[in-house]
């Protein structure tokens, strides 16, 4: 139970963490995109 727990909550982190680095350059992203088709 304490393993299966274990890698519960491993999932929950990378799951956490990818969510992350999909949404940082999506940040980025949108305000240059606004940007350039303003130009």
């Amino acid at each position: 139970m304490n393993g299966r727990w274990r890698s519960d909550g491993r999932r929950h982190i990378v799951a956490r963490c990818g969510s992350l680095l999909l949404a940082f350059p999506m940040a980025n992203v949108a305000p240059v995109a606004s940007a350039s088709s303003s130009k």
